[in-house]
């Protein structure tokens, strides 16, 4: 019974080792995807370190047991469980750590991804705005007065990280 426990006892070992090497190996997001990736990937991890939590009072409960039993084995075991259980408990702070990281890298490269269609509508609405042409004859000018206006109502669309406007073009121009 003692044997089959220690070799339950190394399996846990081992898969504390695994765990602590995701931690210390962890990747880096390089852009949106990646980081939402590697969110699920921890997503991961946290539901896995979490359903050890009944196997890790059973370690215990079973080390008491050894002790109680006057097992000649039972220091050694109950060394060992109580480093098993300190390595378990030690995971909380890098696993909150990482996840923390994660949630400010995706804020970041959402940051960056909303800046840029920003940028990239602010060039289209600038080509728009500063054409040299003003016409040649009435007509010309009333198309290009009646083009402008719709430009206009339509530059209120402005892309925001809600994906809302950001208002009428006479709100701003006027002001």
């Amino acid at each position: 019974q003692a044997l089959n426990f220690q070799r339950s006892i190394d399996d846990v070992e081992n898969w504390l080792s695994e765990v602590e090497k995701q931690l210390e190996h962890a990747g880096q997001p390089t852009d949106l995807v990646s980081v939402k990736n590697l969110l699920n990937e921890q997503q991961d991890l946290e539901e896995d370190v979490s359903s050890y939590v009944e196997r890790m009072q059973s370690l215990l409960d079973q080390s008491e047991q050894f002790v109680r039993d006057n097992h000649f084995l039972a220091e050694g075991i109950r060394d060992r469980v109580s480093n098993i259980l300190e390595r378990y408990q030690a995971l909380g702070d890098p696993i909150k750590e990482r996840h923390r990281a994660l949630e400010d890298s995706a804020c970041l490269y959402q940051l960056f991804r909303d800046l840029d269609a920003t940028q990239a509508w602010v060039q289209e609405k600038l080509l728009l705005v500063t054409v040299k042409d003003v016409g040649n004859s009435l007509t010309a000018v009333q198309s290009l007065h009646n083009k402008h206006l719709v430009r206009g109502q339509t530059a209120g669309s402005t892309p925001t990280p809600g994906g809302e406007g950001r208002g009428e073009w006479g709100d701003t121009a006027g002001n």
